[in-house]
């Protein structure tokens, strides 16, 4: 088990499960993370994104003083909107999970 979430790291013990179901053991969900945490491998809500560095602070003023004296006819031609995505059906919100020993867990890119 722990193997398999070594090698995707998005397996939830569910996903375990399943799989072990497939090939006829039951087992619970619970004595599955009780191994993986034997394994220090834990169950964490992965990071939306990286903080942001010095040089991508430094990337956005310098676009930012680029754009800053466009005449109107530039902005004029751009679409501007206050659209949102709401995920209204997903109980997750947004969030995913991994098994993992570190604390650093991003979305794979």
């Amino acid at each position: 088990m722990a193997r398999m979430v070594k090698n995707n790291p998005q397996t939830t013990s569910e996903d375990l499960q399943g799989y072990l179901a497939a090939d006829s053991v039951a087992v619970h969900w619970s004595t599955i993370q009780h191994n993986l945490h034997k394994e220090r491998l834990y169950e964490r809500v992965m990071q939306k994104k990286p903080f942001l560095h010095s040089r991508h602070k430094l990337s956005r003023l310098r676009y930012a003083k680029e754009h800053l004296n466009k005449p109107i006819s530039f902005w004029n031609k751009i679409l501007w909107t206050d659209a949102k995505k709401l995920n209204c059906l997903v109980t997750t919100r947004g969030r995913k999970r991994t098994q993992n020993s570190k604390k650093n867990t991003f979305f794979p890119q």
